[in-house]
Parts: structure tokens; C-alpha cells; sequence
């Protein structure tokens, strides 16, 4: 056994008589080369005739502790003890006294705010920049899927029709997702249609590395740009109300058509998946190659509200699969896309009559999908319930080979 080992005590005259009580506390031995402490808590607290859970704030009246082997880094003021515990655990790196601590933190807290008050200048400026640009549009040479965008939009949105401004975005339900309604923003952000404007909260813009920088389009407080004959919005409105009723006149119509119905489609069986999904307390969807492919498998054969039956179908036996004791949730999910593609195979072979899962037409349904099937392809809700990918190459596109997904 070798010497005892003590901290560094500072004794308190006030409460000299709880000196014995400090120095049995903090006294150590070195056994073997290791370090331990003379005598346990317990053993304290029935030497002194004091209770256990009173001993370490005793200790505190009584002295002050330091270790004098550590010290602060930055003003080399002894690492300072508050209990046992302390003073036997490994340091790593350099060690800060709480003072100096204290001291980087708020040096640390004021740096970053000043960071973000630049940041946030910044992105004012490139906000303030953006709308001070030229932004008028020839709405007379407009494509057509634009137009049908444009119009769902003005439809969904009172201001933007009347002044051509709209902000929450997310909350038009443009699509079932916010994912495509945020591209769909972007698609005409990119070709001049929309524009930002100056209420628009600088959060909606992130800085990029030199003069790059992107945007969240449901932040964004958007404006439509100005029409070069000098039209209200409101007359724009009704102009791309014409365009979209020349339908087959249109040189666009066709491939407008595919690419709009085969975006919502997707879209809404993906969000449907993920909704059921979420439902029965399954893992979050993975999307992968064999999920895209069962889900465009399923689109070939069958419309919307159709998938949408046969994915609630395939789901609710993955979430009765995941009960047996010997199959994982995780596992259970990815059943999904396999069994997806054998249902849509076995419907198909024989015949099932697959009926759809429908939301009410006019208010919960997607207006963009709303759109579509009353205006742009004037069959409504019985197009709707019928229309699959495999119709809309035969029916609706000059050429079936023009577009493939």
C-alpha cells in the first residue's frame, strides 16, 4: 500500500468541526498502482454519526476542493471538485474551468448569432434583388401543362386570381403530396411564370457556397408575373381556360396529358402507400426500384382510386404478417411491392372488378386531379375512376410508343 493521496482542501473556519469528516472523505490510497478511495461513503457517514445522504453536502461546508494535476487550459486555475466522482474521471482534451467555460459558450452563442444576423441580411438582399427583376410573361404563348398548372392554382386560390399573389402554398392540395406540388412550383418558377415576392420571409432562402442558392417553394410568397398585353389576373384566368379547352387542337395536348396524369398518378399511390402504411404502424417506406415498379405495374392495369384499393389490400396483409411472432415489421414491409405485383397480376388474369377508393370529388380530392378530368379531358369522375396508363397510350396519345414512364 502506498501513501495516502488527497486533493487540494480549502477549509472553512465556519464549519471547523466537519474538518474529519472532509479529510476522511476526500483521503485516497494507492493499491497496486491503482487508486481508490480509504474508506466508503457508508463507512463515513456511521464513523461521524452523520446520515449518508448528508455527508457530501457536509463535505462542501466544511472545505473547498481542487485537483492541482488539471488545470484550466486558458487561465490555469485548478479543476475544481465538487464530489468523488469527479475527481476520478478522465479528462480528455483541455480542460475549462466553469468560468472560462462559461466564457467560450457565450463567445461561441454571440459568434453564431452575429452569423445568423449576417445570414439572415443576406438572404433579405437576395429576396429584396429577386424582386426588383423584369417579371412579365407572354401568357398567349404559354405551354399547355403550364397552363393547366396555372389555372389549378388561380382556381384554388382566390388571391392569386384576383391579384396574382399566394402564399401557403402547401395548403391549395395542388397533388397528394407536397413533394410534387413543390416541383410543380418550382417548373414554373424556372420558366418566369412565378416570381417572389418581397413579404416573402428570408427563411424560404438558403445561401449557397458563392452566388448559388435555392429555395423551399411552400415557404416561398409567390406572385405571378405580369402579363405583356397588360391583362388582369383575372382575364389571364380565363384566357388559360380557353388553351386548356382546345384540348386535341393543341399540339401539346396529347404529351401534356401523359406527363400530367402520369405525375398525379404516382404521386398519389405513393402517398397513399405511405399513408396506409402509417396507419397499420409499419416502418417507414423505403422507396426503391421494386416499389416503383409494382407501383407503376399496378398504374398499367388499373386507374388511381383502383390502386389505391389494391395497395390498402397488400398492406393490411403485410400489417396481419408482421403479428406472427417470427416475422419482423421490417420484413412484413417488404412484402409490399412483391405482393402488390402479383395481386395487379392475378386481378388482371382473372378478371376482378377492383373497386375504388374515392374521397369526395369536389373538396377532397386534388385539384390538379380535379382539373384534369373535368376540364382538361372533360370525363369527371367516371374517367377517373377507369383511366389507367395502358387506356391513356391507346386513347389519348396519337402514338402509344410516343412516351414511355
Amino acid at each position: 500500500m502506498e501513501p495516502t493521496r488527497l486533493p487540494f482542501l480549502c477549509f472553512e473556519d465556519s464549519y471547523a468541526e466537519y474538518r474529519p469528516l472532509a479529510l476522511d472523505y476526500w483521503t485516497g490510497i494507492v493499491v497496486n498502482g491503482r487508486f481508490k478511495w480509504a474508506a466508503s461513503v457508508d463507512e463515513i457517514s456511521e464513523r461521524h454519526g452523520v446520515r449518508k445522504k448528508d455527508v457530501t453536502g457536509l463535505v462542501k461546508l466544511a472545505a473547498s476542493a481542487a485537483n492541482l494535476d488539471i488545470r484550466c487550459s486558458n487561465c490555469g486555475y485548478p479543476q475544481e471538485l465538487s464530489s468523488r466522482s469527479s475527481f476520478t474521471t478522465r479528462v480528455y482534451g483541455n480542460f475549462l474551468c466553469p468560468s472560462c467555460m462559461e466564457a467560450r459558450n457565450r463567445a461561441l452563442m454571440e459568434r453564431k448569432e452575429q452569423e445568423e444576423r449576417q445570414k439572415s441580411a443576406d438572404q433579405r438582399n437576395l429576396i429584396a434583388e429577386l424582386c426588383q427583376r423584369n417579371h412579365t410573361f407572354r401568357y398567349d404563348d404559354i405551354g399547355y401543362l403550364n397552363a393547366v398548372i396555372v389555372f389549378s392554382i388561380m382556381l384554388a386560390s382566390d388571391e392569386a386570381c384576383e391579384h396574382g399573389t399566394f402564399q401557403q402554398s402547401d395548403g391549395l392540395h395542388l397533388c397528394a403530396s407536397t413533394a410534387l406540388s413543390a416541383k410543380l412550383l418550382s417548373r414554373l418558377f424556372n420558366a418566369g411564370i412565378l416570381g417572389i415576392q418581397k413579404t416573402t420571409p428570408w427563411q424560404a432562402i438558403e445561401l449557397g457556397a458563392g452566388d448559388s442558392w435555392s429555395y423551399y417553394p411552400h415557404r416561398v410568397h409567390w406572385e405571378f408575373a405580369q402579363d405583356l398585353d397588360d391583362r388582369s389576373y383575372s382575364a389571364i384566368m380565363a384566357l388559360l381556360g380557353e388553351i386548356i379547352d382546345e384540348r386535341e387542337d393543341d399540339p401539346e395536348y396529347g404529351q401534356a396529358v401523359a406527363e400530367l396524369w402520369r405525375m398525379l398518378a404516382y404521386d398519389d399511390a405513393l402517398d397513399h402507400l405511405t399513408q396506409e402504411v402509417d396507419d397499420y404502424c409499419l416502418p417507414d417506406v423505403r422507396v426503391g426500384p421494386k416499389t416503383e415498379e409494382a407501383i407503376w405495374h399496378a398504374l398499367e392495369h388499373f386507374s388511381i382510386p383502383q390502386v389505391r384499393r389494391e395497395i390498402a389490400n397488400v398492406v393490411k396483409n403485410a400489417a396481419a404478417l408482421s403479428q406472427h411472432r417470427d416475422f419482423v415489421r421490417r420484413r412484413a414491409l417488404n412484402t409490399i411491392p412483391g405482393n402488390l405485383i402479383s395481386y395487379v397480376d392475378r386481378a388482371v388474369s382473372e378478371g376482378w372488378q377492383v373497386s375504388p377508393i374515392l374521397h369526395n370529388w369536389q373538396n377532397e380530392e386534388p385539384v390538379l386531379l380535379t382539373v384534369l378530368f373535368n376540364r382538361v379531358l372533360g370525363t369527371g369522375l367516371p374517367g377517373f375512376k377507369t383511366l389507367s396508363n395502358g387506356v391513356l397510350k391507346t386513347s389519348i396519345l396519337a402514338d402509344p410508343n410516343a412516351e414511355d414512364r
